[in-house]
């Protein structure tokens, strides 16, 4: 606890504090930097995977074969089926395109500018 007993509220404290008629407006945010950060990694794991055919297609020959053990891909495949660790290649795939363009760059590489 801080000095004097006061206790540090995290964001649910605080967006619980605050009036009805806020939250919408945070939660919007929320949703919406949430969703940009997803939109960045895709975006730049597709246009890796564009520039490299060799890749590509080891990665949708991994996911195809996921998909026929699974029972084929016109069945749709619940979140308990599905986990992106039973797709290794994928995975890599992924988390180098988030090596190579991580999401937090962008301020990063403003703070780094701005210093003398």
């Amino acid at each position: 606890s801080p000095p004097g007993g006061a206790r540090q509220g995290d964001m649910l404290d605080a967006i619980a504090g605050l009036e009805r008629e806020s939250w919408g407006g945070i939660m919007t945010i929320m949703f919406v930097a949430g969703s940009e950060t997803t939109a960045v990694t895709t975006s730049w794991t597709l246009c890796h995977l564009a520039r490299s055919p060799e890749v590509q297609e080891r990665a949708r020959r991994e996911v195809v074969g996921f998909l026929e053990a699974s029972g084929g891909a016109e069945r749709a495949l619940g979140p308990q089926e599905f986990s992106l660790s039973k797709l290794p290649y994928l995975e890599g795939c992924i988390l180098e395109g988030l090596r190579l363009h991580p999401v937090a760059d962008g301020p990063v590489n403003a703070l780094k500018a701005m210093e003398p």
